[in-house]
Parts: C-alpha cells; sequence; structure tokens
C-alpha cells in the first residue's frame, strides 16, 4: 500500500503497480495500478507515508479491475490523462483528485470517482470527460474547478451532447470560476454557482453561470 519502486512490482493481492521510472523527466512518468483481472483486489494506498506522494505524474491509469483509493488528505495529481474505466477511484475527505491540464492541451478522464476533493486547475487547458462518467464530491468535500482570467479552464464532455455527471454533496466547499463548461448535469447534488464563467446555453444541468453580455475571460 505505498510507492516505494520504479518500475513494475507484483503485490501479494496480485496487484501489479508501475511508478514513473527514475529518469523519467519532472511530471512526466506514469503511475499505472493494475488490477490483472482479479477479484476481489485490494487498494492502491496513495497516502501521506509515500513520499512525494503530492506531487504530479504526467498520466495516472488505473486498468483492469485496479483500485485506486488516497488518504492523509494526499490529492494524486496529474498533468495529463486519468484513465479508470471500470474500475474504482475514491477518496474520503480532505484527499481526492487533482487535474491540472498542461496550457492548450486536454486531459481525459473516465472511470467512476468518488472522493473527498476534485480538483481541476491550470487555466487555458481543457479537462474532456467519458461520456456518461460520474464524479462525486463527498459530504463537506471540496469542488475547486479554477481557470485563468487570461484563459478560461473548459470542462467537456467526450461527446457533444452527451452528458457528464457532476455530484456535490452537502456541505461541501465550492469554488468554481474562469470557466467554459458543457454537457455538465450536476442534478444530483447542490448546484454549482460559478464566477466568470460560461455555459448557460451549453446543456449544462444545476450550473448558475452570470448573465450573458458580461465580460468573463478572454478566449
Amino acid at each position: 500500500s505505498s510507492l516505494p519502486y520504479f518500475g513494475p512490482t507484483v503485490l501479494s493481492c496480485g496487484l501489479k503497480l508501475y511508478v514513473e521510472n527514475a529518469d523519467d523527466e519532472p511530471d512526466c512518468g506514469e503511475l499505472i495500478v493494475d488490477g490483472c483481472g482479479k477479484s476481489p483486489v485490494n487498494a492502491c494506498e496513495l497516502g501521506a507515508s509515500v513520499a512525494d506522494a503530492g506531487l504530479p505524474f504526467g498520466k495516472i491509469t488505473v486498468r483492469d479491475t485496479g483500485r485506486l483509493t488516497m488518504t492523509g488528505g494526499v490529492l494524486a495529481r496529474t498533468l495529463g490523462d486519468f484513465e479508470a474505466a471500470g474500475c474504482a477511484v475514491t477518496a474520503a475527505v480532505p484527499s481526492g483528485l487533482e487535474i491540472l491540464p498542461r496550457r492548450e492541451a486536454v486531459a481525459k478522464v473516465s472511470g467512476s470517482i468518488a472522493v473527498g476533493a476534485f480538483v481541476c486547475t491550470n487555466g487555458a487547458g481543457t479537462v474532456e470527460f467519458a461520456k456518461g462518467m460520474v464524479v462525486t464530491v463527498a459530504t463537506n468535500g471540496l469542488l475547486n474547478l479554477n481557470g485563468q482570467v487570461d484563459r478560461g479552464l473548459r470542462l467537456k464532455s467526450s461527446e457533444d451532447g452527451q452528458p457528464w455527471y457532476l455530484t456535490v454533496c452537502t456541505g461541501s466547499t465550492i469554488v468554481a470560476k474562469c470557466l467554459d463548461v458543457s454537457d455538465s448535469d450536476a442534478s444530483e447534488g447542490v448546484e454549482i454557482a460559478t464566477r466568470r464563467s460560461v455555459g448557460k446555453r451549453a446543456r449544462n444541468v444545476n450550473w448558475k453561470f452570470p448573465p450573458a453580455g458580461l465580460m468573463l475571460f478572454i478566449k
């Protein structure tokens, strides 16, 4: 349940863990949690006892029945894709997941994500959510979606017109500003009120945007 290794490591549960190589450039390595098709599989825990746990990966992949959980206030952070289709990603408050798309780049997100904190920052990038996927922020958790005034952070579906779902439970702190949002259905949770953002006519449900015509950010 820790990440002290470089290269492939087979844990007792049959879970394979691959961590970025020691000679990778900073922020370019990939974390792969591979369940090898086994069931049940113990979760790979990214916690405070893991050295450099808060540093971002270039990409995070959870696959083939793999499970990833964050503890101890740690955010799993990636500058690129977060791929976890068909796999469980969990974290209790205040731990969670942070997507930091590089400027002018697209970070693709998939999987079943239920976390205490969900953060998307680094303006001028795009976060593309797999159509139909659900992101859930726990009760008293944190949703931080934060672009930049000079260029908004874009949140979109992998297929135009097909929703991705965002459920923010009661008591959560919400920061949502400098965004360009489309195809997001937040109807199962509390309303998401935004500042300096656009998306009023972009098929969003249970989002609140500033009045049309207001100068928000420079695209």
